[in-house]
This record gives C-alpha cells, structure tokens and sequence, in this order.
C-alpha cells in the first residue's frame, strides 16, 4: 500500500506521521511532502526527539516539496492532508478519491492537530500524538477495519478528576455489559479502583498476543501489571490494539486513559490510546 502525507513545511507533523505509520504498518511504502517547504530543510530537531523518545523510529531528515511529487501523488492509494484546506486545494489538481484529512477525522474537538511550529516542547508533543491518533484512524477507516462492538474512552481532564471518570466508566461499563479496562499503562489505577467499586485484573498487556485474554466479570477492571517507562511506544505498536479488539469481538469495550495532565506536566498518553475508540468523553469536575 503507498500512502503520502501532507503538511504545510514538512517539518513536523508530515514527517512524524510518516514515521507512525511505517512503526505500525511496515509492510506498507509511506513518503511525506509539504506545500510551501524549502527543498532540503531539516525536519524539526522537537519531533525528531519525540520520534526517538518514543520509540518509533528515525524521522526524515529533510524536507521534501510536494511540487515535484504530483505524479506520485496521483498514484497513491491514500493521500493524508494535516488540513482540511490543504486536501480541498488540491482535489482540483489530483484526481485521486481517496484522500483524508486530519482535521475531518478527528472525533473530538481536542483531537483536533494544529501545526506545532513556534510551540514549547510539551505542547508539541501533545500536537504530534494528535497526529499519530488522527493519522492511525485515517488508515484503519481507508483499510475498512471497523470495531465489531462499540469502543468507549473516558478520559480524566487532570489527576483530580480520576475517581469522577472511573464511575462515569463503570456506570457506562454495567449499563452495556461492556469489558471495562484501565489504560494509564504510565500509572495504572491504584487506591480510586477500590473506591470506584472496581477489582483489578492485573495481566501483562505487552504479552498479550501470545496468552489468552483474562475473563472480566461486570465490576472487573483489566489493568497493566506494572507501570510502563514509554507507554507512547506499546500505544502505537499492534499489541494494545489487538487486546481491544479481543474483547470487542464480543462486547463494547470502555476504556479509562490517563488523565491529559499530571501534577507536572500535559500527557500525551490520553491521545495515543484511543485512536480507534469509536466514542470520547473528557471528564472533569
């Protein structure tokens, strides 16, 4: 499958979708260009070390101008634009019908990437697991691979709001008869689980292609058994979502992410968990 990204310099957020896509689909040709670059420009020095950080690989390491590439372009099986404005321009140069943008995608206002140029690197990093989440649904949606029962994701605003978004969960969970699981793998829940009225199964989701799901019963919570040094990394990778997709095969899934800020610092975690959740609610109090 050939696959082109689009952004506006091909600095950040193109090249890093690139690089998701290879980490997760590495069967598949992927090449990213901008529209107003500098033919051998260096990429972004803030998203080649979040690439590293997370473990996804090498970004390009120059720039490369669309201007050039239409041809390929027009023989791609799927074109990715970062803006809507950006896939609407060029639908009148490029007769290919199979193109998405970021922005058209995104299932939640907060999901939404904006070019992270001229940004601190906390918020850059929050941009660019926008663009892993939006870039990851793109592709699922275009290869037709759709959850067999509804995925869920409720997701705590900050650490304050954890117990609110655990009951909210649960309510939800009893009321579908759904697998309810924990996926702050950074910090699994803890003390809240008890008082939520939640029993821990503790399993080791990065063995779980190669041993059978644990069984959940209505007030069970699947949970990591162990806290992850690079949950970005186990997200983006196949086995997280091989575990949803396991359980819904045979009933909604509600998932419980970590909240979008610690005490310190914005998380990524709660962007990249949940590209294929089907429906998001941010709770806080």
């Amino acid at each position: 499958m050939r696959i082109a990204v689009v952004c506006r310099h091909n600095k950040a957020r193109s090249p890093f979708a690139e690089a998701v896509i290879k980490y997760h689909f590495p069967e598949f040709s992927v090449q990213s260009f901008g529209i107003e670059p500098t033919d051998g420009e260096p990429t972004s020095d803030f998203a080649q070390a979040i690439a590293e950080r997370w473990g996804i690989g090498d970004l390009k390491k120059k720039a490369t101008s669309i201007k050039n590439s239409i041809k390929l372009l027009k023989n791609a099986d799927l074109i990715i634009f970062a803006e809507n404005s950006m896939m609407e321009t060029f639908k009148s140069h490029i007769s290919n019908s199979n193109m998405a943008s970021m922005d058209q995608i995104a299932i939640h206002e907060e999901l939404r990437p904006t070019d992270p140029d001229g940004l601190g690197e906390a918020q850059f990093e929050r941009e660019l697991a926008k663009v892993a989440n939006t870039t990851l649904r793109i592709v699922y949606e275009h290869l037709e691979t759709k959850n067999r029962n509804e995925v869920v994701a409720f997701i705590p605003r900050g650490t304050t709001d954890i117990a609110q978004t655990l009951a909210h969960a649960h309510f939800e969970a009893r009321n579908r008869s759904a697998v309810l699981i924990d996926a702050d793998c950074r910090a699994p829940h803890g003390e809240e689980l008890a008082e939520a009225g939640l029993i821990p199964v503790d399993s080791d989701f990065t063995l779980a292609a190669k041993s059978p799901l644990p069984t959940l019963d209505s007030d069970h919570i699947l949970r990591h058994v162990r806290e992850l040094d690079r949950p970005e990394k186990f997200f983006l990778g196949k086995d997280w979502k091989k575990i949803v997709d396991g359980y819904s095969q045979h009933s909604d899934v509600v998932l419980v992410t970590a909240p979008r800020r610690s005490r310190s610092r914005t998380l990524s975690d709660s962007f990249l968990s949940n590209y294929f959740a089907d429906q998001i609610s941010v709770i806080s109090s």
